[in-house]
């Protein structure tokens, strides 16, 4: 229980960031393996469902870390994303303090 309140936490802080649509772009990478130009859809794209499934889909911080470092390695604005990327990590690692989530 203490996890989902937490993850509100962190989707409240996620979208209050001037970056979160390059916060969405990633995870939705991280979990669907496709990257995402269309502003629209970004938008209408549920965070706390891509959370929800980048959680699922890695047991491990350790394993959303690599992740989301090989994928900032792809992309253009590197440095964007690199800070992007740690900030994930960091709002994530919350997360992963409980084994209920």
């Amino acid at each position: 229980m203490q996890a989902l309140s937490i993850l509100d936490e962190v989707l409240r802080e996620f979208e209050q960031d001037l970056n979160l649509s390059r916060i969405k772009r990633i995870i939705f990478f991280a979990c669907k393996e496709c990257w995402e130009n269309d502003p629209a859809k970004l938008a209408s794209a549920d965070l706390r469902k891509l959370i929800e499934e980048l959680c699922g889909k890695y047991s491990r911080l350790e394993d959303i870390e690599t992740v989301l470092n090989s994928i900032v390695a792809k992309v253009n604005k590197k440095t964007e994303y690199a800070l992007v990327a740690d900030q994930i990590v960091c709002q994530l690692s919350r997360l992963y303090e409980y084994q209920d989530f």
